[in-house]
């Protein structure tokens, strides 16, 4: 009796099995990386005008810690609800469209994990803030004045802040910005928003805020942290705004409050390149009595717009619309101071000119001046002398001559001249 076929099959079967051993468990899948835009996270408020200006960093990264392509819509959300709510009345939300997507989740809920599961059609395209720019969260948060409030140590803004589980059930979408909206409303890395608060009656609103950052209709940001904004009627902005070129600056002046308006808490002073659409921060805070600053920062050659808001109250920053703004072309029309201690050392064969040099930074050279027995100055050099000292050596023997020097800038702008100093020849 033969086992060949016995043989041959358990070897099979042994050859198989560790066959299968040797492949092992497969693994399991891997998701893909989540493409979402990350969470905005330092969203900031004030209020200009009837105007609330929202701003933010630029998103940069996806939910993943990816690179994020590009945004094709902002959205702003918003709970609305009146003051009164908060003293003596049940709060009251307001419904502001019936075509906003309010969000559901109601208790146990952050911003941080809320997402929208329905993307609303993008409304009108309204204008993004093209001229108006807020200064940062981190300059607000220097300011030292605190809101009024009717509850002593509680600030309006910190009494009418929504909860998160509030804002998730009663948010509404008041804005949709598409990606041409967006683009005129990025400066540097921030973008800045402004949205209408309304007429200010005789009640004071409160104003949740909060955004989303979309790439498509399916790759949405969750909430972002939220702000709060109490309305208040703004104070007036300054009157009489007007511009001067000088030599060490642009000079701005506005008047003082008539007696009849409050003064203001402070000014807040902005510039922007006549080619930028937004104004970055403020270029300074000045006191609530100043009518002028000096803008030193200025640089010949280019040409700027001013605006100058007055702010009645400090955190968050409540200030005026921008009156008026000033267009202004800073070109070197300036000429530069003369130099000083000009002395002349008379020689045989030469006058020896020495002097010190103009206080000016933009000075290039100098520009040498004689005269001889009263006539009138003749310019010796015909291009400007690098140098603080020139060595005339043109003069005669026995001749009285006068002298004196100017500065010349980059420009060509040319001073007057110094004082002139005589030099006898031996």
């Amino acid at each position: 009796m033969s086992f060949e076929p016995s043989v041959r099959s358990l070897c099979l079967l042994l050859l198989f099995g560790a066959s299968a051993l040797g492949c092992g468990h497969k693994a399991p899948p891997i998701p893909p990386p989540l493409e979402n835009p990350a969470r905005t996270a330092d969203l900031a408020v004030q209020q200009r005008g009837l105007a609330a200006i929202l701003s933010f960093t630029y998103p940069q990264t996806t939910v993943s810690g990816g690179v994020l392509q590009g945004l094709e819509r902002v959205e702003i959300w918003r709970t609305k609800k009146a003051m009164a709510a908060f003293f003596g009345e049940d709060p009251a939300f307001e419904t502001e469209d019936e075509e906003s997507v309010p969000a559901t989740e109601t208790s146990e809920a952050t911003l941080e994990t809320a997402h929208s599961e329905d993307a609303a059609e993008p409304e009108s395209d309204p204008e993004s803030e093209s001229e108006d720019q807020v200064e940062d969260e981190k300059t607000a948060s220097e300011d030292d004045a605190e809101p009024e409030s009717d509850v002593p140590g509680q600030p309006l803004e910190v009494l009418a802040a929504t909860t998160p589980a509030e804002f998730l059930a009663t948010a509404q979408l008041i804005e949709s910005f598409d990606a041409d909206a967006i683009e005129r409303a990025t400066a540097g890395d921030k973008l800045t928003f402004r949205v209408e608060l309304g007429e200010a009656g005789h009640e004071e609103w409160a104003h949740t805020f909060a955004v989303k950052t979309l790439v498509s209709e399916k790759l949405v940001s969750a909430y972002s942290n939220t702000v709060t904004l109490v309305q208040r009627i703004a104070p007036p902005p300054p009157t009489d705004f007007q511009l001067t070129a000088e030599a060490s600056g642009i000079r701005l002046t506005w008047a003082e409050p008539s007696e009849s308006e409050d003064r203001p808490t402070s000014f807040r002073v902005y510039r922007r390149p006549v080619q930028n659409r937004l104004y970055g921060q403020s270029l300074t805070r000045l006191a609530g009595d100043a009518t002028e600053y000096l803008d030193r920062t200025a640089a010949f050659g280019e040409r700027y717009i001013y605006a100058v808001t007055a702010a009645g109250h400090e955190s968050p920053l409540l200030e005026s619309f921008f009156g008026g703004e000033r267009e202004i072309d800073y070109s070197d029309r300036f000429a530069p101071n003369p130099p000083t201690n000009l002395i002349a050392l008379a020689e045989s064969g030469r006058v020896r000119l020495l002097w010190d040099a103009s206080t000016e930074e933009d000075v290039v050279g100098y520009v040498v001046f004689r005269r001889r027995d009263g006539t009138e100055f003749q310019k010796l050099t015909d291009e400007p002398v690098v140098d603080v000292e020139y060595s005339d050596r043109t003069v005669e023997t026995g001749a009285t001559y006068d002298y004196r020097v100017s500065a010349v800038d980059r420009v060509g702008n040319q001073g007057e001249p110094s004082a002139s100093v005589v030099a006898r020849i031996p």
